[in-house]
């Protein structure tokens, strides 16, 4: 009995004491953007990579606040290490800028580029959106966010398609237009209309996770979501300067015709 009571308290003892990450930290820097109200701190690793951080664990310090960044400010450097926990996922611990002793502990999370690519998802899925309306024909796009992954607690998403919010106007059933509908294209390419920030069909897992609120929001990708589902009509091709002189050169011959003939037009 006495050696079980002294196995528990050395075992005690080891758990108390923290471990020494001191070897672990690298030098990287972190730069904070604003888009749509949301705020977004992304941390470029020591070998040059980037990666975006937020959900701070509420027993850590704040790390990321304590250093006053601003929107569009040069990069700050810090001090950081990569660590993971169980059932959360990956994170980035931040040195605090007044004491090296404490830490930010910050989770991973992924922050998606407006690529053609990324705008062609968006608009592939309007026509879908459309099609589930009563009245289709009366579909009217208002606008379109690229927005934060409902996975952002997990490393999952990074490698995941990206989520966007949809909002429009759509005949109801007396006819007319009503308020502004809202809805989720989530990661899995499935449209989820919102009633209440809630899918009608309540099959999402984490109501508040699938929501199109502003501080989900990432990014307005209106502009560019039109222009795919309506692309300007090709510009005519240049003329070289030889097909330019045997134009004039038309013209010409043809306005020495119409002189004489009123009923020639020539263009």
């Amino acid at each position: 009995m006495k050696r079980i009571m002294l196995l528990l308290i050395l075992l005690g003892a080891s758990f108390a004491v923290a471990k020494d990450h001191s070897s672990e930290y690298q030098e990287g820097t972190v730069s904070l953007s604003t888009r749509s109200g949301h705020e977004i701190y992304t941390l470029t690793y020591a070998d040059g990579k980037a990666g975006d951080v937020a959900n701070r664990d509420k027993f850590s310090a704040d790390s990321l606040k304590m250093m006053n960044l601003m929107d569009g400010a040069p990069p700050v450097k810090v001090m950081y290490r990569v660590g993971h926990k169980l059932g959360v996922g990956d994170y980035v611990a931040i040195l605090a800028p007044d004491d090296s002793k404490k830490e930010g502990i910050y989770y991973l999370t992924a922050h998606q580029e407006v690529t053609p690519e990324v705008v062609k998802r968006a608009a592939d899925a309007v026509g879908v959106l459309r099609s589930l309306m009563k009245d289709p024909d009366s579909f009217v796009l208002e606008s379109v966010y690229l927005r934060e992954s409902t996975n952002k607690y997990s490393q999952k998403h990074n490698t995941d398609p990206p989520e966007f919010c949809f909002f429009y106007r759509s005949h109801n059933s007396m006819g007319g237009y009503g308020n502004t509908g809202e809805a989720l294209l989530n990661e899995k390419g499935k449209i989820e209309i919102l009633v209440d920030d809630r899918p009608t069909d309540h099959s999402g897992i984490y109501y508040g996770m699938m929501t199109c609120t502003p501080k989900r929001r990432l990014a307005d990708i209106t502009a560019d979501v039109k222009t795919a589902l309506n692309p300007p009509a090709p510009a005519a091709p240049k003329l070289t300067p030889e097909q330019e002189a045997e134009q004039a050169q038309q013209r010409a011959d043809c306005l020495k015709l119409a002189v004489k003939n009123p009923s020639i037009t020539c263009k």
